[in-house]
């Protein structure tokens, strides 16, 4: 296992970005260094509510991802204690 101290990119990328319940998602870090990530999801049907657009939970999941992948690839433990996103337009399967 990669040791959070020694390489807490590699740490970020490898343990925090492949949790159980991103994996679920199908969310996947692109890019991980000191304080940033990258992160994306193919939205599939299964991601969508029952109007055929992704589900907000699913795109909060997504960015509470990608913001646990940067702050732990800064070495430091990150978690979220709130969260708020506007959504402009939706998103639909394929994106």
């Amino acid at each position: 296992m990669i040791e959070r101290e020694k390489d807490p990119v590699g740490y970020a990328q490898e343990v925090v970005g492949r949790s159980p319940f991103s994996g679920l998602l199908g969310i996947e870090v692109e890019e991980a260094r000191d304080s940033y990530a990258r992160a994306s999801i193919k939205i599939t049907e299964e991601h969508c509510n029952a109007e055929a657009r992704a589900h907000g939970g699913v795109l909060s999941a997504l960015a509470d991802q990608a913001f646990g992948v940067a702050a732990h690839a800064s070495g430091y433990r990150g978690y979220t204690i709130e969260l708020k996103i506007n959504f402009f337009r939706a998103a639909v399967t394929g994106y």
